[in-house]
């Protein structure tokens, strides 16, 4: 994971021995800091409508500092997170937003044409870059093929104060 200026600021390695997808994230200096966990299966009536509902639980050094799970919807592919930021994507699936508060707080866009899925995500500096990379992390999991298990290796993002 690169910052604006092409500089290393995370990397992320996954688990290949469990059933689901779980990430770990590391700092430049190789630290682990976070991890992204996908529940083996979603306990929730809602998931009912949904053809493939996922469910997300997020760490922090060490401290679990939220959950995201996917959220039927017409048309679109959404989540919502328990701090009430909301995830919305359109219908192809290659662009995000992230709202709180109905305010975007950043936007996610899949760039076609890169080795592995590369993905630039544009937000305010002021935001938690982690936390958001960990909701980017999780929707690309879910938009992964469920019969492949091969882990999503390379994403960019940018950052910048809104104009």
């Amino acid at each position: 994971v690169y910052d604006s200026f092409e500089n290393v600021k995370y990397s992320v390695k996954g688990e290949f021995t469990s059933i689901k997808h779980h990430l770990h994230v590391y700092d430049a200096a190789g630290k682990e800091i976070a991890y992204v966990k996908e529940k083996l299966m979603s306990m929730r009536a809602s998931a009912i409508l949904e053809s493939q509902p996922v469910d997300f639980s997020f760490e922090i050094n060490g401290k679990k500092v939220g959950k995201l799970r996917s959220k039927w919807a017409v048309g679109k592919r959404k989540f919502v997170m328990d701090n009430g930021w909301l995830v919305e994507g359109n219908f192809t699936g290659w662009k995000y937003k992230i709202v709180a508060e109905e305010k975007i707080i950043a936007t996610i866009a899949f760039k076609p044409l890169y080795w592995g899925d590369t993905y630039v995500v544009t937000y305010p500096e002021n935001e938690n870059d982690l936390l958001i990379l960990m909701i980017v992390l999780a929707v690309d999991i879910a938009h992964a093929p469920k019969s492949s298990e091969e882990l999503k290796d390379t994403i960019h993002h940018k950052t910048h104060y809104w104009i």
